[in-house]
């Protein structure tokens, strides 16, 4: 199989497995999750992790990172597809680039006391292949347990012309040469028949870990089976297959789908080791796509179950691709997990499904920015996938396509429940700005703590080449003055506003209303100070302005002052 179509398949994986609000109608009975054991099992877990009302994360404008110095610069030459932090200032992304052989390879980028080197290439096993352009591997996936202790997930093309499953794992800062998982029984051994691949890594204790992907089948090399692998005690096991729902297709193939058995496992979160939720998709009878997940108990996986799409989901043969892509616990039996769907219009939405109490509910798409194409088949908004502060407070990722046909990258919040509308965040200044020309995508991010997170992606820069990117997010920009004291007609007045947040330099102004006539307010420093002349009760907002950071943040608050007699 020529690197062309291997790089065109996996496009087509990623999108279908991973990616790179209730609704009037109820869920079906098949949507029972089986987490009731779990919650047996494992101990109470409260919901609470945080304020209730958590502040959304800020991203200011992204730097592009660097590749492996043997790095070709193209159109289709580098992605940034997972990040992991163990501490603010300490992360690790990897992806895939490509080298002079016209080979791609798996790249590592670490950041050091807030500041990110250059890639390296990540080791293969021994028996990877070797010839120029015959590589085509990657890193999707990776999870730092602390500083200098990481592992990631991908595959590679071996010596057989088969791709295969990749764990890369880092000790005490040393990056060792990849090894390859064992795949299912089942799995497909006919050289240039394989193609498996792993994305989302989770370490619920250190030698115990768990990785989900896909693989083909012996059904045939576009039959795909979705599958999990887990490390006990520092030894890896054989995956295992995920059992699929009782609708789902056996056929090899569809009448508009080749792939017509195109399952994966994208989604994880495990809460100890052997006791795990995962989610993913499978192919149903009716040729389409749609999202399941499945738990583990005690090491044993249980049959997945269908999540209901949103109403307006495509129902026509062939016509929905319906995956899940990140996944997100508070407690056994209570979960949330993002992904997408396709609407009645041939459009791609991103759609969040929430469980509570063991039940999952019926998914809903989320809104996204005021410019984002709509016209029948020009959408495609995917969720790359989501991170929660805690129990209705989380934040989504993705791209999505605007009016003028250019991919941009996407961010939408959930705060005390509610979901805001999507907004478009900033890129690297030499992004290309032609219309319909940028391809952009937010595809992994990795928070420390509440609004303290950083985001790995991909943008065209103004010569046509795709180029790594990294967001890392300002806090929260804030006034954290409550109140101002009262004062007397003629008595020298001083307060000082502060503010909470941002990166500074600050400037302050009163956006409404006026201060008491004798008082002032310092731009600089936020004083208020001055003998007030008149009495009365003054009501005006103050707005505090962060320059620190392209976009800059404001917040402003309502403030009064009694002015006594």
């Amino acid at each position: 199989m020529s690197i062309e179509s291997r790089n065109a398949k996996r496009a087509a994986l990623f999108v279908f497995s991973i990616c790179v609000a209730a609704c009037a109608l109820s869920a079906p009975a098949a949507a029972q999750s089986s987490n009731v054991g779990i919650q047996a099992l494992l101990p109470s877990i409260a919901l609470g992790l945080g304020p209730s009302d958590s502040p959304a994360p800020f991203f200011p404008t992204p730097i592009e990172l660097f590749p492996p110095s043997n790095s070709v610069s193209g159109p289709e030459a580098t992605f940034l597809l997972g990040v992991s932090c163990a501490r603010p200032g300490k992360c690790v992304a990897v992806g895939q680039y490509t080298d002079t052989s016209g080979s791609s390879q798996p790249m590592i980028i670490t950041q050091s006391g807030g500041v990110w080197g250059q890639a390296v290439e990540a080791g293969l096993p021994t028996n990877s292949a070797t010839a120029p352009g015959g590589q085509t591997a990657f890193l999707f996936g990776v999870y730092c347990a602390s500083v200098g202790n990481c592992l990631a997930a991908g595959g590679y093309t071996d010596s057989t012309g088969n791709e295969q499953p990749l764990v890369v794992s880092e000790t005490d800062g040393v990056w060792a040469r990849g090894i390859a998982l064992n795949l299912p029984a089942n799995a497909t051994t006919a050289p240039g028949t394989q193609f498996a691949f792993l994305n989302t890594v989770t370490c619920p204790s250190p030698g115990n870990c768990a990785i989900t992907g896909g693989y083909s089948t012996t059904s045939g090399s576009l039959d795909y089976g979705a599958a999990v692998f887990s490390q006990r005690h520092g030894v890896w096991g054989r995956g295992v297959q995920i059992a699929l729902p009782a609708n789902a297709t056996t056929a090899a193939s569809g009448p508009t789908n080749p792939a017509a058995g195109l399952n994966t496992m994208g989604a994880l979160n495990c809460f100890s080791a052997g006791n795990c939720v995962g989610g993913g998709q499978y192919t149903d009878t009716n040729f389409n796509s749609q999202p399941m997940i499945s738990t583990e108990i005690n090491g044993a996986w249980s049959q997945a179950i269908e999540l209901s799409l949103p109403p307006n989901a495509a129902t026509a043969e062939s016509a929905q691709n319906g995956f899940l892509a990140s996944l997100v616990c508070f407690a056994p039996g209570n979960c949330s997990v993002g992904g997408g769907y396709n609407d009645t219009n041939g459009n791609a939405q991103p759609a969040v499904f929430d469980e509570t109490h063991g039940v999952w509910a019926q998914g809903f798409e989320l809104t996204l920015p005021t410019n984002a194409a709509t016209a029948p088949g020009t959408q495609s908004a995917y969720l790359n996938g989501f991170n929660c502060t805690n129990l209705g407070n989380c934040f989504a990722y993705s791209a999505y396509n605007d009016l003028a046909g250019s991919g941009q990258p996407l961010l939408i919040t959930e705060t005390g429940g509610v979901w805001a509308q999507g907004v478009e965040p900033p890129l690297p200044n030499n992004a290309v700005t032609t219309a319909g020309a940028q391809n952009a995508n937010i595809n992994n991010a990795s928070c420390t703590s509440p609004g303290v997170c950083v985001a790995v992606g991909n943008y065209v820069d103004s010569n046509g080449n795709l180029q790594a990117m990294v967001y890392a997010t300002v806090p929260t920009l804030s006034i954290a003055t409550p109140w101002l004291p009262a004062t007397q007609v003629r008595s020298y007045y001083w307060a000082r506003l502060s503010a909470d947040g941002g990166s500074g330099p600050n400037s302050w102004s009163v956006s409404a209303g006026a201060l008491p006539p004798g008082l002032t307010l310092n731009t600089s420093t936020g004083e208020i100070h001055g003998t007030p002349t008149a009495s009365g009760t003054f009501n005006f907002t103050i707005t505090v302005s962060d320059s620190g950071t392209t976009p800059g943040q404001q917040a402003s608050g309502h403030f009064v002052i009694l002015v006594r007699k």
